[in-house]
């Protein structure tokens, strides 16, 4: 099935005949023909064709069929004590990461096969040399050249493909000519099938939002509270209540003062008090 895959919005999508896709939003009135003129990539079950960052002359078109808006993601910041509190939204959805690391998977593996191609062929060339030149089996490029300043340069340079000699250039593009897949030796490619794998295994993104559990235990602490409408009374407020800029500090003077002057009198008293009662002891006993 032929498919391209189309860049818009910062965002590219994989698109093919009939696929109905979500993008960011277009200029563009619902039930009109777009254009989308960013096209990275072409494939027609046969070739792959991958633009240099665009396909030249390649148009996609396309339908709108509604224009709608996905589910806000809010973050919240608030700091403690700071008076704080900033309020963010995003509508990013995982289906775009998805698609992203799609394409970038495909280019990995086609770029692979287009370099296994071109080794291929400079092993040909050489083959074709080597065996002009007689070289089958591995030749020592050093054994070869005679020492002079011009070919000491050639020694310390790259020694050249032929020189494997014919065997084992065969033997090379026999393994290359048979390899089934080349994703043992794309660099990366791992790592990106891994981390689309865990993306597909994720059924919420709910864990993932900053913020979020804040909020929903915010929500239900609100829907928790259970209001009666016969016991509600309407009051008038002069001035909203805000917290104070410094802080409150007791007078510590003060309230030595006032405990001196309070354990002074206690202590009279119980003077007092125990002299009655000792004279009523006394009186008593007479």
């Amino acid at each position: 099935m032929s498919f391209a895959i189309i860049q818009t919005g910062g965002k590219q999508y994989k698109v093919s005949a009939s696929k109905i896709i979500e993008v960011e939003k277009l200029q563009a009135e619902e039930g009109k023909t777009i254009q989308f003129k960013n096209v990275l990539l072409l494939n027609d079950d046969k070739n792959t064709e991958i633009g240099n960052p665009n396909i030249s002359g390649a148009i996609v078109e396309a339908k709108l069929l509604e224009n709608v808006k996905d589910r806000t993601i809010l973050v919240f910041h608030k700091r403690r004590r700071k008076n704080s509190r900033k309020k963010n939204g995003h509508r990013q959805r995982r289906e775009d990461q998805i698609n992203e690391i799609e394409y970038t998977i495909l280019s990995k593996q086609k770029m692979a096969q287009q370099r296994r191609e071109d080794q291929i062929i400079r092993i040909k060339e050489a083959i074709v040399i080597a065996d002009s030149l007689g070289i089958k089996k591995r030749e020592d490029a050093t054994g070869l050249i005679k020492s002079s300043q011009m070919n000491l340069d050639i020694i310390t340079a790259t020694t050249p493909l032929y020189y494997a000699g014919t065997m084992s250039l065969e033997a090379e593009i026999k393994t290359l000519e048979n390899r089934v897949s080349d994703d043992p030796f794309i660099s990366g490619l791992r790592n990106l099938q891994e981390k689309l794998s865990r993306l597909r295994s994720i059924k919420s993104d709910d864990p993932f939002i900053s913020g979020l559990r804040d909020l929903q235990e915010q929500l239900a602490l609100l829907r928790s509270f259970k209001f009666s409408t016969k016991n509600m009374h309407s009051v008038h407020i002069d001035q909203a209540a805000y917290p104070p800029k410094n802080r409150i500090k007791p007078n510590r003077r003060l309230i030595v003062s006032l405990g001196t002057v309070v354990g002074l009198f206690l202590g009279i008293f119980l003077v007092f008090f125990v002299s009655f009662i000792q004279n009523q002891k006394e009186a008593h006993s007479a």
